[in-house]
């Protein structure tokens, strides 16, 4: 395609195209560059390979390359090249985008204001952020402080979290989009993560679905971590873009409207919190922690802090609060009017609401939190629970009170999992 003493050919016919009549396909793709060159494959004889394509296995050139001198098909190595080859190839009029990236049902939308180049060129200034979907599994969820920490480690952004028991459609979707068993009937802890490249990048966080496999490809993943058996593997990774779509809003159908408005549960009805069984010490706390904290990502310590001191987390998520939701919140779990006013002011984007129980829940809570007089019973090093709320003052709340410490969690949370309290209406 390029003609004598054009700076590109060179690079193609070191990729060894055929001179004459070719096709040229532009293609916008999340993970265009490495899906395409996977679908390529290497070409069979050759020591030299195109840079999209080492290390890939054979695939549509092994093909259609009988001589081993031929190469039927090239792709651009990076984004930036491709950029160029575009506008060496194309007009601009000979480029539109297609009705999956300008209609209702968009996954990736553009900016139909600009023209299709400088679309592309924007985006590879900028890359657009997507979201993909993460199940950390019942057989993990004690390791959820070490697994944010690998949310931490990718530089994904934790868009919102929950606690939520799959019913049979979620757990059946689950299943169909990611190939693995069914997790309906189970309690799994699911966030929304953000990211340039946020589906691989989760991806290859979690490893392969084995964790055999995993162990032998990067046994510092999270599956080859934390997974016991192909169908105990700790987490659940979106499998590819439209795959994370869909199970965002199987699991997060609320997750653009709870921007705009009020929390949907904190206060959305009466609710009560009472003990099963017999009396016991056991006490149910709430802890709020503010947006700053989750700016941060300092939301890890909080968790971690919590687990350390032999709390069971029976319900964790991320709330936008409103003015009053905020206000009602504070004032339930602070006592002075400074204190409350601190959590009020940092009620700007998420928050992360956490209720956890344990044998006298609210002093082992505000002892955590270096609140009393009496000793940090664990955790009382540089990523102690203490050190945390210490650092950002007025933005890490917890239950002061035994007696009202179950009408604050009834307040935020509308499910209890696996807890030794009931929620009723």
């Amino acid at each position: 395609p390029y003609p004598e003493g054009h700076p590109l050919r060179k690079g193609l016919m070191d990729s060894l195209i055929e001179e004459g009549p070719c096709l040229a396909m532009a293609i916008r793709l999340v993970n265009g560059i490495s899906k395409v060159a996977d679908f390529l494959g290497h070409v069979p004889g050759l020591p030299g390979q195109h840079p999209s394509s080492r290390g890939r296995s054979a695939g549509f050139r092994s093909l259609y390359c009988g001589d081993g001198t031929s190469c039927v098909a090239v792709a651009s190595g990076d984004v930036r090249q491709g950029l160029v080859q575009l506008a060496c190839l194309f007009e601009e009029d000979e480029l539109h985008w297609p009705e999956s990236a300008v209609g209702p049902d968009a996954l990736l939308s553009v900016d139909t204001d600009r023209s299709v180049l400088d679309s592309l060129r924007a985006d590879a200034e900028e890359p657009p952020r997507i979201q993909t979907v993460a199940l950390v599994k019942p057989e993990a969820r004690q390791h959820l402080h070490k697994i944010l920490k690998y949310v931490r480690r990718g530089r994904l952004s934790l868009t919102a979290l929950r606690m939520v028991l799959l019913d049979d459609a979620a757990g059946g979707a689950l299943a169909r989009t990611s190939g693995e068993d069914s997790l309906a009937g189970r309690v799994c802890v699911a966030m929304l993560l953000d990211h340039h490249n946020a589906v691989a990048a989760w991806a290859d966080l979690c490893g392969p679905q084995d964790p055999a496999k995993a162990k032998r490809a990067d046994e510092f993943t999270i599956r080859a971590i934390y997974g016991t058996s192909p169908h105990c593997n700790a987490v659940h990774a979106s499998r590819s873009y439209s795959a994370a779509q869909e199970e965002r809003r199987l699991l997060f159908p609320l997750a653009d409207a709870v921007k705009a408005g009020a929390d949907a549960v904190c206060g959305g009805r009466v609710r009560h919190v009472t003990h099963k069984g017999p009396k016991t010490l056991r006490e149910i706390v709430l802890v709020a922690v503010g947006g700053r904290v989750l700016q941060d990502d300092e939301h890890v310590g909080v968790v971690e802090g919590l687990l350390a001191e032999e709390f069971r987390i029976v319900n964790i998520r991320t709330a936008h609060l409103s003015v009053v939701q905020a206000e009602t919140v504070s004032q339930m779990l602070v006592h002075s009017s400074s204190g409350a006013a601190e959590f009020r002011n940092d009620r700007n984007g998420p928050c992360l609401l956490i209720a956890a129980e344990r044998d006298n829940g609210v002093s082992r809570l505000q002892a955590a939190l270096g609140k009393t007089g009496g000793s940090v019973f664990r955790g009382g090093g540089a990523g102690s629970l203490a050190t945390v709320a210490n650092r950002y003052k007025g933005c890490i709340l917890g239950s002061e009170s035994t007696a009202h410490s179950a009408g604050h969690v009834a307040y935020c949370f509308d499910a209890l999992f696996e807890s030794s309290f009931v929620l009723t209406a």
